[in-house]
């Protein structure tokens, strides 16, 4: 099972009324895990109830989608089939990709 890590600008998250803002870097794993890797926002993040989770764009052809839910981060790319976009095949290395990440939740 593939964990991605999230490494944060600012130690603790900021906070901007009842909300709580923290923006970082996010690793994925070096073998992607079907369904998504893993990650414990509240423990990446300080954020126990995570609201909103946004991923800037593409990276290395690859497209990026949290499933703040679910705690994972799924990705996805272009498949042979030039249809809609592929879940990556399980133990993918994406350790060398990174993207800027925002993470949004309650105090």
């Amino acid at each position: 099972m593939g964990t991605a890590t999230y490494v944060p600008v600012v130690k603790f998250p900021i906070v901007m009324g009842n909300k709580l803002i923290s923006y970082g870097t996010l690793t994925m794993a070096a073998s992607y895990a079907t369904g998504g890797d893993s990650i414990d926002w509240a423990a990446e993040t300080g954020i126990g109830a995570v609201e909103v989770v946004s991923i800037n764009g593409s990276i290395g052809g690859y497209m990026l989608t949290p499933d703040a839910a679910n705690a994972k981060i799924l990705a996805y790319e272009a498949g042979a089939d030039a249809a809609a976009l592929d879940e990556v095949a399980s133990t993918t290395n994406l350790s060398s990709e990174t993207a800027q990440v925002i993470v949004i939740g309650n105090v």
